[in-house]
């Protein structure tokens, strides 16, 4: 199977006025949004989490606790404030969020990691109404009103304000809250520890307001589940419809991981820091982001949530959860995905199902296929794949750049990949991603030439067997390592050593014994510039 544009002169066509059908588009948008003829709206919700056992943003503090705040709603609510006041409001000030912000809190149960930094906030902000538990102790109560804010204890789901409810389950006497958030995308659960069981959460849930669930977070108090246990669980968050899941706190390490094999792209990160959900822009899954999507976009335009024509995939802004209709927010949004394809120099889908030949869809810079890799056309992460042993296959291609020219990027699709193995490697030069021998972490040997060069090694293991899109970019000065779209590692390098050889997929730069990749490899992309993805 050949990919269009497999000709340099087709391709450098397709390329134009791809461009330049893109710039159009663009603009387009610029001129309806400066004309007035649309409204733009804002209503972005952001969550922050405040307060984790892990931690997404540099300089915060992790520990033993749960808090997070809610802002885009009718009304900012703080959930849960964790053990530490000080390490509370440490937080606060490096993730630049004011404590006056919040109007609400909202408390899921009387344990000191989700209380224990209460007063230390009341002390910045007391003009708030506190929900707390039924079964919350005459001590949080009294500590709440000695701070001058006002107490509530809902006995029933409660709208607390305008799409967001506050519902309860009790377990040997104790009552634990959640937050259910009413969003275009669908409910958004949030639980502390999920005492009473996050399954039964997300069932309480979807009876409160009869709605699908988009997406689920916080701590689901797994810590001493068996896998077989886990693993029915997560089955279970898929009959009930879960689309997202962000699982953190008290759910433990193990069941993280299960969570996350499970869920692949739709596994949202949680730790201190901004919650982001990646909108993928490729509406008809087919790996790549073009006019096809654009239909779709145009199809749902300005068609209101639930009505006729609505196409929930194309509600990309704002952020987190759209806003229930398809119009400018979501055109602006889905032409910065689609410019990303700007710079790109070679795309081997590895979609083929016979043949030697791994062709490239942007130019004419097919690799060859050396050994016996195998074509595996329904195993793909995006359709198929290209199965290596890890004896002798490899694919070998022309030359497409040199690291040392200017800003460039790599990215992959790998499953399988053992300790020490290579991804992508260049004759002549450096390997370019690879695991660290041993614990098999994603790193790079792409560096200065002479004795300082140093290799960038993560501390993000990717030889667990699932499919992980690997990634690294030059931008000049610095080299970042991405897996899963993930800022894993990142150094300062003014300059990368050159060279003019060309590629190797699936070995190292020499072909040594032990540098062959085992396991499946899909849709790699080179661009000539930096691509944060």
């Amino acid at each position: 199977m050949k990919c269009v544009g497999c000709h340099a002169e087709l391709g450098r066509d397709i390329w134009s006025r791809t461009v330049l059908a893109r710039a159009s588009v663009f603009f387009a948008a610029l001129m309806l949004a400066g004309s007035g003829s649309a409204k733009a709206r804002n209503g972005a919700t952001e969550i922050t989490i405040l307060y984790d056992n892990y931690v997404l943003t540099e300089g915060c503090t992790p520990d033993w606790g749960f808090g997070c705040i809610i802002k885009g709603m009718e009304k900012c609510i703080l959930f849960d404030t964790g053990t530490n006041g000080g390490i509370l409001l440490g937080n606060i000030d490096k993730l630049h969020i004011s404590a006056q912000d919040a109007e609400l809190i909202v408390i899921s149960h009387d344990h000191p990691d989700h209380t224990g930094g209460l007063s230390s906030f009341l002390g910045r902000n007391n003009n708030v109404t506190v929900y707390l538990p039924l079964s919350a102790s005459a001590g949080l109560i009294q500590t709440v009103e000695s701070r001058g804010a006002q107490v509530q204890k809902p006995d029933n789901p409660l709208q607390i304000c305008k799409r967001v409810h506050v519902a309860g389950l009790t377990i040997m006497g104790q009552v634990e809250q959640f937050l259910v958030l009413d969003t275009p995308k669908g409910l958004v659960v949030i639980t502390g520890c999920a005492h009473p069981g996050i399954v039964q959460v997300i069932t309480k849930a979807k009876q409160v307001l009869n709605k699908s669930i988009y997406f689920v977070f916080g701590g689901f108090h797994l810590l001493d589940f068996s896998d077989s246990q886990i693993q029915s669980i997560v089955q279970q968050f898929r009959e009930l419809g879960v689309q997202k899941v962000g699982a953190s706190h008290c759910t433990g390490n193990r069941a993280i991981q299960l969570f996350k094999e499970a869920y692949g792209e739709d596994f949202v990160p949680i730790g201190v820091g901004k919650i982001s959900i990646r909108n993928v822009c490729d509406f008809t899954d087919d790996g790549v982001v073009n006019f096809r999507d654009f239909a779709v976009c145009a199809s749902s335009w300005r068609s209101p949530a639930g009505e006729p024509g609505w196409k929930p995939q194309a509600d990309v802004g704002p952020p987190l959860f759209g806003d229930g209709i398809v119009d400018l927010q979501d055109l602006a949004g889905f032409v910065e995905h689609w410019l990303l394809e700007i710079g790109l120099t070679a795309h081997w889908p590895l979609d083929e199902t016979e043949d030697t030949v791994a062709h490239d869809c942007v130019g004419n810079k097919n690799g060859t296929l050396n050994g016996n890799p195998v074509w595996q056309p329904e195993s793909g992460k995006v359709a198929g794949a290209l199965q290596f042993d890890g004896t002798d296959d490899y694919v070998s291609t022309p030359f497409i750049l040199d690291p040392a020219a200017g800003a460039f990027s790599v990215f992959a699709w790998i499953k399988g990949i053992a300790p020490g193995q290579v991804v992508i490697s260049q004759t002549g030069g450096e390997n370019w991603l690879s695991t660290s021998a041993g614990e098999g972490k994603l790193m790079t040997e792409l560096t200065i030439a002479g004795r300082l060069a140093r290799p960038l090694i993560s501390q993000t293991i990717v030889t667990d067997g699932n499919w992980h899109r690997v990634g690294l970019t030059w931008d000049g000065k610095n080299r970042i390592l991405y897996v899963d779209d993930v800022e894993v590692a990142k150094d300062t390098q003014g300059t990368l050593a050159g060279s003019t050889g060309g590629l190797y997929i699936g070995a190292g730069k020499n072909l040594e014994a032990g540098s062959f990749f085992c396991g499946l490899i899909d849709d790699i992309r080179i661009y000539d510039r930096a691509v944060t993805p």
